[in-house]
């Protein structure tokens, strides 16, 4: 009996495929009325074909994750543009940057999976460019999805530490 036919006893199941794994979900954001300085953060770009989109969504993700701890920044909603958090932040009396992350580098080799990222800071009220700050981080070990997260959070927090001061000295 053939299957897929009349005479076969019952409908042809469809061939199994590995799921891809689903991009990070786009970050969540918390009001905080104790913000001095509204934060937002563009998908980052990628400089290397290495680099995925699930690379690049981690790492917004865990640029808002990483922004939203400290206790006087709100992170704007992933939606928002320069434009639009010029004005919510006028509106609340608040300065307002934006990050355009860019994920540099990615290369595997014995040591570990190494990755250097750039993050420009640009004032969302005049859209200058006020800092841009660089971030590298290697994670020991063979290459996988969890080392190549590994070292772009450590890539972002490095750059990160950068914006953390660069605030403090903002009003």
């Amino acid at each position: 009996v053939q299957r897929g036919t009349a005479q076969d006893d019952g409908p042809v199941p469809p061939p199994v495929v590995a799921a891809p794994v689903p991009p990070p979900a786009e970050y969540t954001v918390e009001p905080n009325p104790r913000a001095r300085h509204l934060v937002g953060i563009a998908v980052p770009s990628a400089h290397d074909e290495d680099i995925s989109e699930h690379h690049r969504r981690h790492a917004r993700g865990h640029a808002a994750r990483t922004l939203a701890a400290l206790p006087d920044v709100e992170v704007a909603p992933p939606h928002h543009g320069p434009a639009d958090m010029a004005q919510v932040a006028n509106a609340r009396g608040i300065s307002s940057y934006f990050l355009e992350c860019a994920l540099l580098s990615h290369t595997v080799d014995p040591q570990g999976t190494h990755i250097a990222v750039s993050v420009v800071v640009i004032d969302a009220r005049t859209e200058d460019v006020v800092a841009t700050l660089q971030g590298r981080a290697t994670a020991p070990g063979p290459g996988s999805v969890d080392q190549d997260e590994l070292a772009l959070e450590g890539a972002l927090d490095s750059a990160l530490r950068g914006l953390t001061r660069f605030l403090a000295t903002r009003r």
